[in-house]
């Protein structure tokens, strides 16, 4: 099925980092949705947790740029978060951003 056909399971990767890691992206998505579950597993095998100078990630900035895909009106809208670290701005020791994401973003305000 192409994107934005109007039935069936369509899937995004949404990758993230951190901040200040120097990384080429804080969230990079994949193009956006798709049918194809090769897709997907060839996006999702490029990833590798790496780096990192505080333990907090971008988790928010990733579910915001989650939230800004093209998503159909009408779709159940399921987020499944792959992660080895917490996101900014909930109190964990060693967190460079305590108040939450650089650019002011809180979990809340999503």
């Amino acid at each position: 099925m192409e994107e934005g056909g109007e039935e069936g399971l369509r899937l995004a990767v949404v990758a993230f980092r951190d901040h200040f890691d120097g990384d080429e992206y804080v969230t990079k998505d994949f193009n956006g949705f798709t049918s194809d579950v090769d897709t997907i597993v060839a996006n999702l095998s490029t990833l590798v947790a790496r780096g990192g100078g505080d333990g907090p990630e971008a988790v928010t900035a990733a579910l915001d740029n989650t939230l800004s895909l093209k998503w159909r009106r009408d779709a159940a809208k399921v987020a499944v978060v792959i992660t080895d670290a917490p996101p900014h701005g909930i109190g964990e020791s060693h967190d460079y951003y305590m108040d939450g994401e650089p650019d002011g973003m809180f979990q809340t305000s999503l």
